[in-house]
């Protein structure tokens, strides 16, 4: 997962300011929306649990979108053994 500031960085210094290009991104707030569409409230540091998971997990054919989100959120917040 990377912070705004170190794409920002990364765009600046390798790429053509008038070069095209084409990003997705995902931020707390959208995890955390998702979260609460199927019923599980997250903070702040939940939610970037979610998204170090996604991106250690992502495939890229598929990429990150809501049913991969919201399939993270259940793995680790409704799917838990309750022995573990």
């Amino acid at each position: 997962m990377t912070q705004v500031k170190t794409i920002i960085q990364d765009l600046t210094e390798n790429h053509n300011p008038n070069e095209h290009l084409m990003i997705s991104s995902w931020t707390v707030g959208d995890i955390q929306g998702q979260a609460d569409d199927i019923g599980v409230e997250l903070s702040d540091d939940e939610a970037v649990e979610v998204m170090e998971y996604i991106g250690g997990r992502m495939d890229a054919c598929v990429g990150i979108n809501w049913d991969v989100i919201t399939k993270a959120i259940q793995d680790l917040f409704l799917n838990k053994d309750p022995d573990q």
